[in-house]
């Protein structure tokens, strides 16, 4: 038997695998921006309000974020 080479990843595959990427890293980008600005800890104390609305904001990317990865999975399957 003739040996088969591995099908190539479709282009549109690709192209929505680097979208989906590219949403993975903005992101994690702004999580990241987030946790600078709560990194010390006192925000909490001198803004407050604003503290709880980052926390606030910080959980829901982390819940895109998990979403998105979910996506990254099954696109970069799909382009295999």
């Amino acid at each position: 038997l003739p040996a088969t080479a591995a099908p190539r990843p479709q282009p549109a595959a690709k192209k929505q695998l680097a979208s989906v990427e590219g949403r993975m890293q903005k992101l994690s980008a702004l999580i990241a921006r987030i946790d600078a600005a709560l990194a010390d800890g006192t925000a909490f104390v001198t803004e407050p309000k604003r503290a709880k609305l980052l926390a606030k904001q910080r959980s829901e990317l982390e819940a895109a974020l998990a979403q998105v990865e979910t996506e990254w999975l099954e696109v970069s399957e799909a382009a295999e």
